[in-house]
């Protein structure tokens, strides 16, 4: 499956879920992604009781490995899926700090990131915790450069936080099946 399939279950949801943006579903799966979480962790931060279904779970199964493939790339794969450069750039700001507040959300109990993750990790952490909480409605549109730096910092320490958090077990995993 390609990036598109990706975006296309995610695209299902949101008729789904309440309250929840694109950008806010696709920090969840990241998050969950990163430290590891099952697809049923997902489906019930997701969904109600009453749209328990095998598709849906498999919908969360599927969006879970594809953002793992990405992520696992260590490319120019992985992006944050945020509002696109046809909004303004309040909205994308605002779409980046949900997506933010997303993966934090899934991430878990901060002691055990703060034990699990190096100094520069954490401090990304700390960045990205900072980047959820930016006011949009104060960037104008003249701060566009700014703005690609920041997406471009959040993409690299997202990345970085998963490096440390799931690469190493996912490394682990691979070994034990050679």
């Amino acid at each position: 499956m390609q990036d598109s399939d990706y975006e296309s279950i995610l695209h299902q949801w949101l008729g789904m879920v309440t309250s929840a943006e694109l950008a806010e579903i696709d920090g969840f799966v990241c998050g969950l992604v990163a430290r590891q979480g099952s697809p049923q962790q997902l489906h019930d931060l997701l969904f109600t009781d009453d749209a328990t279904t095998d598709e849906l779970l498999e919908q969360c199964a599927t969006a879970m490995n594809l953002r793992f493939q990405q992520l696992t790339a260590f490319s120019d794969l992985f992006e944050p899926l945020v509002a696109d450069d046809d909004n303004p750039l309040s909205v994308q700001a605002a779409s980046l700090a949900t997506w933010c507040y997303g993966f934090l959300a899934t991430l878990g109990d901060e002691q055990e990131l703060r034990e699990r993750l190096s100094d520069e990790g954490y401090e990304s952490l700390q960045d990205i915790q900072s980047i959820s909480q930016v006011a949009a409605d104060e960037i104008s549109d003249d701060e566009e450069n700014a703005f690609v730096e920041v997406f471009e910092y959040v993409r690299v320490a997202a990345s970085m936080v998963f490096t440390e958090l799931a690469a190493p077990a996912a490394n682990s995993e691979d070994q034990l099946l050679h």
